[in-house]
């Protein structure tokens, strides 16, 4: 993503932005593309979704809604204190039974972020919102929930999957945000399946 990893692009404002960067992307290619995302990328993926690219064939949305709200506590502690908003994560993030190891690899990650970038993420997540804009995206759509996400609950995984017009949910037990690091084998399982079933049409 611009602004973030190794890119040389300066970060965006807004997950529209986002996802017109990473729409350029993908229209690089000439083979049919299944874009997934999670939490934010999942915003990202869904915006994708709007703009109706011929090359993308399906979407797959992980932990992620049509709105996703940030407290203002947290987005002014993201550039002011990181490391009060980066503890909020760390401990919200996981599910109950996940490995203090993963809290702390949190930490470590997301210490490494600069907080314009945090911020940005999180002024970009907090002013998204696709409640009425759905039903535009037709594509064949996957969208997984962690019955125990403390961030993006799981009954908006299921309201985003009741709202698209060709969407499936699964919702695992046991896991929170961090979905695909909790349980991989389960997730890689289902979205497996999703992607036989689109790549059978």
């Amino acid at each position: 993503l611009p602004g973030h990893g190794r890119s040389d692009l300066p970060s965006c404002t807004t997950i529209d932005n986002f996802a017109n960067a990473v729409a350029a992307f993908i229209q690089s290619f000439s083979k049919p593309i299944i874009a997934v995302g999670h939490s934010m990328g999942g915003g990202i993926v869904q915006s994708i979704g709007l703009k109706q690219l011929s090359n993308v064939v399906g979407l797959v949305l992980i932990g992620t809604s049509a709105r996703l709200p940030v407290g203002k506590a947290i987005l002014d502690n993201a550039l002011e204190n990181p490391e009060v908003a980066i503890d909020f994560l760390a401990r919200y993030a996981w599910s109950d039974s996940a490995h203090d190891e993963m809290r702390a690899l949190t930490r470590q990650v997301l210490a490494e972020v600069p907080p314009t970038i945090l911020h940005g993420d999180f002024s970009a997540c907090n002013q998204f919102d696709l409640t009425g804009q759905l039903s535009i995206i037709t594509v064949p759509t996957l969208v997984i929930s962690g019955a125990e996400d403390k961030m993006t609950l799981a009954k908006y995984g299921r309201f985003l999957a009741n709202e698209l017009p060709n969407a499936e949910y699964h919702c695992l037990e046991g896991v929170g945000h961090y979905i695909m690091l909790e349980q991989p084998a389960e997730v890689a399982e289902v979205m497996e399946r999703f992607l036989k079933k689109v790549c059978s049409k």
